[in-house]
């Protein structure tokens, strides 16, 4: 193997190593935020954790969902990050992504709700 080969094999690996530590890092120093964190905080600590998610991966848009106890074939956009100024595409995606069948029922404010 010639070294400058091996030397380009050794750098991309300590880069993925590098990379993968400063994930890790942010989602240790992600869940201690939640730790002891007053439920009025709750939200705003979910929103801070997505943008910073989407900065250090590059990410655009990071949607929160949750299927609501009472109706399980149903999805509840909770949360959404995505930089200001930007358009509301999730939507138009949502439509594509789910089942066919499902369709969006509300949009009030940032929750909305998809279901069969």
């Amino acid at each position: 193997m010639d070294l400058a080969v091996a030397n380009e094999q050794l750098s991309a690996s300590a880069k993925a190593i590098e990379d993968r530590l400063e994930f890790e890092s942010l989602l240790s120093e992600i869940s201690s935020r939640f730790v002891n964190l007053p439920a009025d905080q709750i939200d705003s600590e979910i929103e801070s954790a997505q943008r910073r998610i989407c900065e250090l991966l590059d990410l655009d848009r990071s949607p929160l969902f949750q299927v609501p106890e009472r109706e399980p074939g149903a999805l509840l956009l909770t949360h959404l990050y995505q930089p200001p100024g930007s358009r509301h595409l999730l939507v138009g995606i949502m439509q594509r992504i789910c089942t066919h069948g499902r369709r969006r029922s509300s949009w009030p404010g940032r929750r909305s709700l998809f279901r069969n």
